[in-house]
């Protein structure tokens, strides 16, 4: 639950961005970017501001389709957060809404990344032209600069962050242990109502 709970604060921030990003219209230049950095820059730190750049260009073009899942991963992921931390401290009636919770999640971003194909269509190939620029003269391990291997990062992504994440905390809110320490929560809970009306 406590890495659903920083899925879900992740989840926020990114769905602020996304929405904070399409509201006000600023789109970053990436030639302006290259021209900015100088001959010393880190060249991860350029190609993170490429990288940033190409993203946000994307966005921006498909931002009939962003914007509304940007509020909806913000909406989803606040719940997410909310229910985490609710069946963190045993709540009564916590794991019924963290399941729920997480269930909505891990459909969603089924929905959102079945969604936002046509955003990656756009920013993997800049981000990895990018790379295969900023990769001439240090030879990677890493072939950085193919565009199939940013494709599979996402679907790892995906399947590993995304899904994993939320599968993993349904197994854990579905285990006997869980259920009984929800069971014994909600007796406490009741002991101590009891005593209180006495």
């Amino acid at each position: 639950m406590i890495v659903a709970w920083f899925v879900g604060v992740n989840g926020v921030t990114s769905g602020c961005g996304v929405v904070g990003l399409l509201h006000s219209g600023i789109v970053p230049d990436r030639a302006s970017i290259e021209r900015s950095m100088d001959s010393e820059s880190e060249p991860t730190q350029a190609f993170a501001a490429v990288n940033e750049a190409a993203r946000v260009r994307a966005l921006v073009e498909e931002r009939r389709t962003a914007f509304p899942l940007g509020v909806a991963k913000l909406l989803l992921s606040a719940a997410l957060v909310a229910a985490s931390a609710t069946a963190l401290a045993g709540r009564p009636g916590a794991r019924n809404f963290a399941m729920q919770a997480v269930a909505l999640y891990a459909l969603f971003s089924i929905v959102e990344f079945a969604l936002s194909g046509r955003i990656r269509a756009s920013w993997i190939p800049e981000v990895a032209a990018a790379a295969q620029q900023l990769a001439v003269g240090s030879p990677s391990p890493i072939p950085i600069g193919d565009a199939s291997l940013w494709w599979w990062f996402e679907r790892v992504r995906f399947g590993i962050v995304d899904l994993g994440t939320m599968g993993a905390a349904l197994l854990a809110l579905a285990a006997p242990r869980t259920k009984a320490f929800f069971a014994a929560m909600a007796l406490d809970a009741a002991t101590i109502r009891q005593q209180d009306d006495e």
